[in-house]
């Protein structure tokens, strides 16, 4: 499962990115610089994935890559949904629609996920 979560993130961006920014070079550009419109986007989909990654690591879903075990650790969780929250606040109003869905819905995931392994616990 370990792999199957990680390319499946892979994807989604990569996905995100052909589907939104494919042809960005003849698409009008208010930053007036595509190339770093998308280095940014690109930037912003590996925070929310390292951070979702590091919330299914507490839920024991994905293994430590450092232990190679799979161990939960509710504190880690909560550490980084309130990440993800705290980006989904800061950045309100300022990611394109498709990013601030993908955040939104990670956010989401995350904590129903926390939720159940609370109960549980």
């Amino acid at each position: 499962m370990t792999a199957n979560v990680k390319d499946i993130n892979h994807m989604v961006a990569l996905l995100f990115l052909k589907k939104n920014y494919g042809d960005v070079m003849s698409k009008e550009n208010t930053n007036n610089n595509p190339k770093e419109e998308q280095q940014n986007t690109v930037l912003m989909m590996m925070l929310i994935q390292q951070h979702q990654q590091i919330g299914l690591m507490g839920l024991g879903e994905m293994e430590h890559p450092a232990t190679g075990k799979k161990e939960k650790d509710l504190k880690t969780v909560k550490y980084a949904i309130d990440t993800l929250h705290m980006l989904e606040v800061y950045t309100k109003g300022n990611l394109p629609d498709e990013l601030a869905e993908y955040l939104g819905k990670t956010l989401t995931d995350l904590r129903i996920k926390y939720v159940d392994a609370g109960k549980e616990s």
